[in-house]
């Protein structure tokens, strides 16, 4: 399946890319919070180191009997607990902030009670290193986390880089097989258009011999009775009114292709445009030994461009005549449906397998059976640009009992 923004299959590494992203998103943001974990429980360690230094200078502050050095080093303690206060959001603390009264009770009695104080100091010293102890062990865990979100955001990476080359590669292949299928389709083209050319100019000089030899047989003859000429000559009106036709059509679809073929826009009615193409075909049909059955049409107005719709006609009836063989009949009918007018062209030939209808309007195609009994390949495709300049649809169908059976679907007018 080449069409639609992606396939199954192309979803499946775009998945896996996004499913990728979001882990390493989401591991930067693990990575990002660790780091700032990190930080705090050094500071906090820091800080711990500080509590730690500051009890020990107010017990010696206090054995030298200096009471700034006491007031000094207290306030320093005071302070610190209230930083490691706010570093850990505010709660805790409390049993630091009671110390810090006690000691400074104590180092500020006459005199000091030095005994009471060292107490004090060597409990506060073991839970300053209680503390940096557990900080110490929640840093290392840290440390551990940290290396293993490190660990997976290189696999992730890795990963990434292992699912963008895949589907680097899956489009790499898929472009291949597009260029690969476009090239086929470009060389069917060209192929198609070789034996177009052929074909036609079989096509060309066919009529141009048929003619040619119907006049040099009249003219080496010498005088003829009527009848005898008058078949000559409608053999030559049948054979110049098919070589027209087939240079119209090539006129026709080349100033289609390079968009220099502009159609009128006036009011018709439709029914009269269906029986003069039926007309201009009968003689054709009758040469063939086929009969063409128009059903009686009404009044069907429309806007475009009559001359051109009654050759997009000519073209549809002449192609079921060439698929007709003696005998058989071709029904031309026209039907009204409210805001639509559908024209059918049924014939009883050989039909065409239901996989070559998409093509056959198509420029150039051709069935088989289609090459084998001559035409250019260029009358549907004729047929459907008509159609489609007056807004509407052509399409070809399997005839039920045999055959095929064309129709043009036009907007009407109120």
């Amino acid at each position: 399946m080449m069409r639609g923004w992606v396939t199954r299959r192309d979803r499946l590494p775009l998945t896996a890319a996004f499913a990728l992203l979001a882990s390493i998103a989401t591991l930067a943001v693990l990575f990002l919070h660790t780091a700032d974990r990190g930080a705090t429980l050094f500071d906090r360690a820091a800080l711990s180191q500080a509590q730690f230094g500051d009890v020990l200078a107010i017990h010696a502050a206090a054995q030298a009997g200096d009471a700034p050095a006491v007031a000094a080093a207290l306030a320093r303690y005071r302070a610190d607990i209230a930083a490691e206060s706010w570093l850990i959001g505010g709660g805790g603390q409390h049993d630091e902030r009671i110390d810090a009264a006690a000691m400074a009770a104590l180092a500020g009695a006459q005199p000091p009670r030095l005994e009471a104080l060292s107490r004090l100091v060597a409990a506060a010293t073991a839970r300053e290193r209680a503390e940096a102890d557990g900080t110490a062990r929640q840093m290392a865990a840290l440390r551990s986390r940290s290396r293993g979100f490190a660990l997976l955001l290189a696999a992730c990476a890795a990963l990434s880089a292992l699912v963008g080359a895949a589907g680097l590669r899956l489009a790499n292949r898929r472009l291949e097989r597009a260029v690969a299928d476009r090239t086929a389709r470009l060389v069917g083209v060209d192929a198609s258009r070789r034996l177009f050319f052929a074909k036609v100019s079989h096509e060309l000089r066919t009529p141009v011999t048929v003619m040619r030899g119907e006049a040099e047989v009249a003219l080496a003859t010498g005088p003829r009775d009527a009848a005898a000429l008058g078949l000559a000559l409608r053999e030559v009106v049948m054979q110049s009114e098919q070589l027209d036709r087939r240079i119209g059509e090539l006129l026709a679809l080349s100033q289609a292709n390079d968009g220099r073929l502009a159609l009128d826009d006036a009011p018709f009615d439709l029914g009269k445009i269906v029986a003069g193409a039926v007309a201009r075909t009968h003689r054709h049909a009758a040469s063939h030994g086929v009969r063409l059955a128009a059903a009686p049409t009404s009044h069907v107005s429309i806007r475009g461009d009559a001359r051109w719709l009654e050759q997009a006609l000519v073209a549809v009836i002449d192609n079921a005549i060439k698929f007709s063989g003696e005998g058989d009949v071709v029904d031309v009918s026209l039907k009204g449906h409210g805001a639509t007018a559908e024209i059918h062209i049924a014939d009883r030939g050989c039909g065409s397998l239901p996989e070559a209808l998409p093509r056959l309007f198509d420029a150039y195609y051709q069935t088989d059976e289609g090459r084998a009994r001559g035409g250019s390949g260029l009358g549907l495709a004729l047929v459907r640009w008509v159609a489609e300049r007056h807004g509407g649809t052509a399409r070809a169908a399997v005839r039920d009992g045999g055959g095929c059976i064309v129709t043009l679907v036009l907007p009407v007018t109120a």
